[in-house]
């Protein structure tokens, strides 16, 4: 987790009075996000921690749930790229999804194939993702998608993310 001080650059992009572009570029991370106020919506265009598995990712993504709440955002979307990408080291198809992220819908019967073809099982990759043996095939031969997460603190993203900083 960051518990340090470290050099930051932000820059803000004003696209028009409902539309902006955040980058934040730090010697721990680099973010891009677009903050939609009239949908109340953001999108994480592209967020990459330097060095994972040290909980910076989950401190990050914490941070930025509770200020969504507070400035009234009600959902986050993204690209959760990884496992398909050739030529990159992104595990977000990972991450989104233990972090209790839903697939879309258009992605949930190549999700359903791929459990059948790996004998995963899991209603949800939040729920798939508990087993460490399914766990290791998605991080190792699982697929990009897109996703969203709901902020309203009673909705089940936000169950499963609670969840996840629990341990569970």
């Amino acid at each position: 987790p960051i518990f340090e001080k470290f050099p930051l650059e932000c820059e803000i992009d004003i696209l028009s009075p409902q539309h902006i572009k955040v980058k934040v570029e730090s010697s721990i991370y680099r973010a891009k996000r677009a903050l939609f106020f009239g949908h109340k919506t953001i999108y994480n265009e592209r967020i990459k921690v330097f060095e994972g598995m040290q909980g910076t990712g989950r401190t990050l993504f914490h941070q930025q749930l509770v200020a969504a709440r507070k400035f009234s955002f009600e959902r986050i979307v993204l690209n959760a790229a990884g496992g398909d990408i050739i030529g990159g080291d992104w595990i977000g198809h990972y991450t989104w999804g233990r972090f209790g992220f839903s697939m879309r819908n258009d992605y949930l019967k190549p999700f359903r194939d791929w459990q059948s073809v790996y004998a995963c099982e899991g209603n949800t990759i939040f729920e798939m993702l508990k087993n460490p043996d399914y766990k290791q095939k998605w991080i190792d031969y699982g697929f990009s998608w897109r996703g969203f997460f709901n902020t309203d603190p009673r909705s089940q993203n936000s169950q499963n993310f609670l969840q996840y900083l629990k341990g569970g």
